[in-house]
């Protein structure tokens, strides 16, 4: 489950880092008051929280930081349904991808 969502939040990330500003803000419907650099920065949490997911597992130091990870990707869902929900668009997948991060976290931590 860890991996797929580290897969997940990759291929988001990426998705928001690589396109120009232009690109995300005629791809990407934005509730008002929120610019492509705010959805940038969000991609940019978002590959640091894949870090936090992998490499505490991967390299044996500094477990606690997973659930940790976890647990912050999860804030990030929240705001995603936030914003799906003020333009009006299916919040499905944030809503899934918010329950695992919450099962990643819970399985870690315990």
């Amino acid at each position: 489950m860890q991996g797929m969502l580290a897969l997940i939040f990759t291929a988001a990330s990426l998705a928001k880092l690589s396109q120009p500003l232009e690109k995300i803000e005629q791809k990407i419907k934005l509730p008002p008051g929120i610019r492509p650099q705010h959805v940038r920065l969000l991609g940019l949490a978002e590959l640091i929280g894949v870090l936090g997911l992998i490499l505490p597992g991967a390299t044996g130091i500094f477990p606690f930081l997973t659930p940790i990870a976890s647990l912050c990707l999860a804030v990030i869902m929240i705001g995603a349904i936030y914003v799906n929900i003020c333009t009006k668009q299916s919040f499905a997948l944030s809503a899934v991808t918010f329950f695992l991060c919450i099962m990643v976290t819970w399985g870690r931590w315990l």
